[in-house]
């Protein structure tokens, strides 16, 4: 088998969800020197979906190391970040992915839901009322990264508990088609 259907074996195996195999083919493609930057980010991301934050960071570092201009990998490593309670590294790697891929509003959404958990609603809303009006797609790819729902039902609960004290710029029905789309997702 050469490389390249190695490295499909290896996106077969984390579509199937068998992370760990996908890890193994992704290690041993590394080992190969095939495509480090990609493949060093398509481990992050089966690390990620298993939660092991610590060795999809290293994986992501290395990724963006390598191709310092991947909106992908910076948007992985914000989400792995996120995920980890580093609000304000994902801040800047979710700045960095849309910086890379102005197009990016999955990137968009994570960046404002990290905003509001920093505290920074104003700012977070922005973002998410953005990315909103780019909808299901952004908030598909959000909530495909495994944990993120719970990131998103705090921001939306922190927006909510805001608009009770003073005016937000979210409204209630923004609000409700975010929680409808969480649903779905």
């Amino acid at each position: 088998m050469d490389l390249d259907e190695q490295f499909e074996r290896g996106q077969r195996f984390f579509l199937k969800g068998k992370y760990k195999q996908s890890i193994r083919v992704f290690s041993d493609l590394l080992d190969e020197g095939y495509e480090p930057a990609l493949t060093c980010m398509s481990r992050g991301v089966s690390h990620l979906k298993i939660s092991d934050l610590e060795a999809a960071l290293r994986d992501f570092d290395r990724a963006i190391r390598i191709d310092g201009r991947d909106a992908t990998s910076f948007y992985f490593r914000g989400s792995a970040r996120m995920l980890d309670g580093d609000y304000q590294g994902a801040v800047s790697d979710f700045s960095r992915a849309i910086e890379a891929n102005p197009g990016h509003r999955a990137a968009l959404l994570a960046r404002g839901i990290s905003y509001v958990n920093l505290g920074r609603n104003a700012e977070g809303v922005r973002d998410i009322k953005k990315a909103m009006r780019h909808a299901e797609a952004a908030i598909q790819g959000f909530s495909d990264v495994n944990g993120w729902r719970g990131q998103l039902e705090k921001a939306l609960a922190a927006v909510e508990d805001e608009k009770r004290h003073e005016p937000a710029e979210l409204t209630d029905e923004d609000i409700r088609i975010l929680k409808h789309w969480m649903k779905a997702a």
